[in-house]
């Protein structure tokens, strides 16, 4: 059938364009983690949060800092220079896409889609965005939402991870906020 073909070719130009990412990844894995790949912050937008203490949603304006091979990463502009660095985003996109503790030659990106599979694209960008912002339930370090995939009226209508600016008082350099970034991509 040609609907059945063309599903076909838009599956197979997606998982051309992963390995591509991935292949550009390789050339980058030599490089000193806190050496920036690239910092764009040209795109402040809004973004609807969850706020766990009173089971309500907000908007809050964030600014992207990173704008790498597989991930975009904002941070609320509250926070940026706050609690949260340019250091610090750049080892959150090392362990995104670079090295991780268990094995330092890959990132959470590829070791998640070789157990997972390939992951959605539903704003065409083929990254994966990223939120840091301080969420107000301490107990919580991060979290996915659907909605974000299946649209509604609290969507960012993107792929989108919520990570804690000081998961578990750790920081974002640490093996809480890695973890909590592996888990919620698993999503």
């Amino acid at each position: 059938q040609p609907e059945e073909l063309l599903g076909d070719v838009e599956d197979a130009q997606r998982v051309m364009t992963r390995m591509q990412q991935l292949n550009a990844l390789s050339s980058n894995n030599e490089q000193d983690p806190a050496t920036p790949q690239s910092r764009d912050t040209d795109e402040t937008i809004d973004l609807w949060i969850y706020n766990f203490l009173n089971n309500s949603h907000t908007q809050i304006t964030a600014t992207r800092q990173i704008n790498s091979t597989l991930c975009n990463i904002y941070v609320h502009d509250d926070i940026w220079n706050v609690t949260i660095t340019p250091t610090d985003v750049e080892y959150l996109r090392t362990a995104f896409e670079d090295s991780t503790a268990t094995d330092p030659t890959i990132g959470v990106y590829e070791l998640d889609t070789e157990m997972f599979g390939l992951t959605s694209d539903i704003d065409g960008n083929g990254k994966t965005n990223i939120l840091i912002y301080n969420i107000d339930d301490e107990d919580i370090n991060g979290y996915f939402s659907p909605s974000d995939l299946l649209g509604g009226p609290y969507s960012n209508s993107m792929e989108l991870l919520y990570i804690d600016d000081n998961p578990h008082g750790s920081g974002i350099n640490s093996s809480y906020c890695y973890a909590t970034l592996a888990h919620e991509f698993q999503h």
